[in-house]
């Protein structure tokens, strides 16, 4: 198993000049922004492809089937309207159509480069999740993967942050998530194809046989299901929970597009995501990809966030402990 702590965020770039290419990879190295620099701007098919990212750079002069400048910045937000677009500008006072805030979240130049560090942690990095608390999502989140899908080999990627509204694959598993100081839904997205070769070789508890849908849809739910669980209990207050009053909380639309693959929870904050590559340990060029993400678009007061573990006092009640 290999995994990192530390939580990223994962940009497209679209960047024709090599000064302004090195200045971004300190950037993005000094701001956990992992980029992808578009090598091939034939098509926008970059965009439509990538379903973790959360932003956009892009230079005026670089092309994209004929488009540049701020038609182009126009054709990415259109596309996708929930990711924060960095333009890069050789001269402001040429920008006459682009709106911050609405088409663009910054408007730069390389020699003036204050903005763009504002701006990435209000666009970007505007949400703050406690260590603890990523640390045990990802240990809850391995431990009911390992319960399910057995000889395997689990890779991680950094926890990162998107806000892009994509989804992967034809199979989601949508739970809602809430204690006193949370409230949100977490989703797990894979492809069918994957997971049925998984169960297909034995790796699972159902029968190798059982590949029909439903099946496949349940396993993925009972993994849902298993996570949340862990995490009521580790980091639910259930004395808070118990006092709240459930028919006082509101409740936002999800809208599904089924047609473009798209989930919006009614919220620009950024999602919580953990990338998992689940391997067959006799044969790693079997993989099912899957991506565990967090919206807390209904409550988030990360300052009241504690871990629920046992006391001292309470393990010495136990019996679990003795006093010396």
């Amino acid at each position: 198993m290999t995994d990192s702590h530390d939580i990223k965020t994962k940009a497209l770039i679209f960047e024709h000049d090599g000064e302004a290419d090195n200045i971004l990879k300190e950037l993005c190295q000094s701001h956990s922004i992992t980029g992808l620099k578009a090598s091939n701007p034939s098509t926008f098919d970059l965009l439509n492809s990538n379903t973790d990212l959360g932003a956009v750079f892009v230079s005026d002069k670089f092309i994209v089937e004929d488009q540049h400048g701020e038609s182009l910045v126009k054709t990415i937000h259109k596309l996708r309207p929930e990711l924060p677009i960095f333009y890069r500008v050789e001269d402001t006072s040429s920008v006459k159509a682009l709106t911050p805030g609405q088409n663009v979240s910054c408007v730069y130049q390389l020699d003036k480069f204050d903005c763009i560090e504002q701006t990435i942690s209000k666009h970007i990095f505007s949400t703050h999740y406690p260590t603890p608390l990523v640390q045990g999502m990802k240990e809850i989140s391995l431990d009911a993967i390992q319960s399910n899908i057995r000889n395997c080999v689990i890779e991680i990627d950094s926890p990162y942050l998107v806000k892009d509204q994509i989804i992967y694959g034809e199979l989601m598993s949508l739970i809602p998530i809430e204690s006193s100081w949370y409230r949100g839904y977490m989703m797990l997205q894979t492809t069918e194809a994957e997971v049925i070769s998984m169960i297909e070789n034995g790796m699972t508890p159902l029968n190798p046989k059982d590949t029909d849908f439903r099946f496949v849809n349940s396993l993925l739910n009972e993994i849902a299901n298993m996570i949340w669980g862990g995490i009521k209990r580790k980091f639910a207050d259930k004395d808070n929970m118990q006092a709240d009053d459930s028919s006082l909380r509101t409740q936002v639309p999800i809208s599904v597009n089924h047609f473009h693959k798209y989930i919006s929870f009614g919220t620009t904050e950024p999602q919580l995501c953990f990338h998992y590559r689940i391997k067959n340990e006799f044969d790693e060029t079997q993989c099912v990809e899957l991506y565990q993400k967090f919206v807390f678009n209904l409550a988030w007061l990360p300052e009241n966030f504690q871990e629920t573990n046992d006391t001292v006092e309470e393990m010495v009640d136990s019996g679990e402990l003795e006093l010396f």
